[in-house]
């Protein structure tokens, strides 16, 4: 079944893109779908924080847990840096007068600080109090207005990186602002998701970070229960996955049109992620335990009877023809060649 049948499967369904040929259908009201590219990302982080913050319903938006767990500290600020204006400026603005007011009040702090400054977003913070952060909001809702009328000449994101200090987010590796942006999008829209589709989650990202992905996941989803379908080429964020919820995830093997749910040991965790290589992608690695594994219960289940040899040597076959390395190969011809005197001797 393709990406677009199984979306339309699903009434309330957000989609993310991790690769240029997108699978996913256009974004439309009963689904969102975030395409992660430059202009994505930009959208997210930087043109659409209005959104972020209605997703929240407060003035600043949480993502400590994320950026502790990737080596952030929680604090974010948003900097932004002012075109000379006159007072009568924001006359034409189309807000409220609270709102005039909350904005003009921000914009005076900006100038007496000659025209940049920044405004720290992030809910961990202690030094604003709540009508602050009231007006933080307020001045998010508008920031984007504020800069097309020429008040606000740009504006963007700071990160703090425990060891590379202060950064803008455009200054973030690919990783990381993939990270970010996907955390930012998810929690914009989690009150209104049944269903999460991601692509190719893996794309960018450091071993460690697969590993991890689902439980960042949840982060986003402030643990909700949301039901998550992931395509990945990845068995260290299929281990990852395995490995902290067990019995909660399904491994489905997808062949062309063909789907096959795979048996992996649950019970096991599993952490052996050249079992899921091999059970989910076909494909051993040079040196491989688990393939030694393997051999020795064919072998012994052969010896006990619970194996016929054909069986045996067709599942010893079906490793010779997934692995790419000369001892591998050298190995299993030995224990094949073994099989066939075995049988001789029958």
């Amino acid at each position: 079944m393709s990406a677009k049948d199984k979306i339309a499967r699903h009434k309330r369904a957000v989609a993310i893109a991790n690769t240029p040929f997108v699978r996913f259908p256009r974004s439309r009201d009963r689904f969102k779908i975030f395409r992660i590219n430059p202009s994505g990302i930009n959208r997210i982080v930087k043109d659409d924080l209005t959104s972020l913050f209605e997703g929240d319903r407060r003035g600043t938006f949480d993502a400590s847990e994320l950026l502790k767990t990737i080596g952030f500290h929680p604090k974010i600020e948003l900097e932004i840096k002012l075109n000379p204006y006159h007072d009568g400026f924001l006359d034409g603005l189309d807000a409220n007068l609270y709102e005039i007011e909350a904005i003009s009040s921000a914009l005076d702090i900006l100038r007496s600080l000659d025209g940049e400054s920044r405004f720290d977003v992030s809910s961990n913070s202690d030094s604003f109090s709540r009508s602050l952060q009231e007006r933080n909001g307020i001045v998010f809702k508008y920031i984007k207005l504020l800069k097309a009328t020429g008040i606000v000449s740009n504006y963007g994101l700071v990160f703090h990186h425990l060891d590379r200090g202060a950064q803008f987010f455009e200054e973030l590796s690919s990783g990381e602002q993939t990270l970010i942006s996907t955390h930012l999008f998810i929690k914009a829209n989690a009150k209104k998701v049944q269903t999460l589709f991601i692509d190719e989650p893996e794309n960018s990202l450091h071993p460690e970070w697969q590993r991890r992905y689902v439980d960042m996941l949840h982060m986003a989803l402030s643990y909700s229960e949301v039901k998550i379908i992931l395509a990945t080429h990845s068995p260290v964020l299929v281990s990852g996955a395995l490995s902290n919820y067990g019995q909660e995830v399904e491994v489905i093997k997808v062949d062309g049109n063909r789907e096959s749910i795979v048996d992996i040991h649950h019970d096991s965790g599993p952490d052996s992620v050249e079992e899921i290589l091999w059970e989910a992608f076909d494909t051993i690695t040079p040196v491989s335990h688990f393939l030694s594994i393997e051999l020795s219960s064919i072998l012994q289940d052969l010896t006990d009877g619970k194996l016929s040899r054909e069986t045996a040597r067709s599942q010893i076959q079906s490793f010779k023809e997934k692995s790419y390395d000369n001892k591998q190969q050298k190995l299993l011809n030995t224990v094949l060649e073994q099989l066939s005197r075995f049988d001789q001797d029958a």
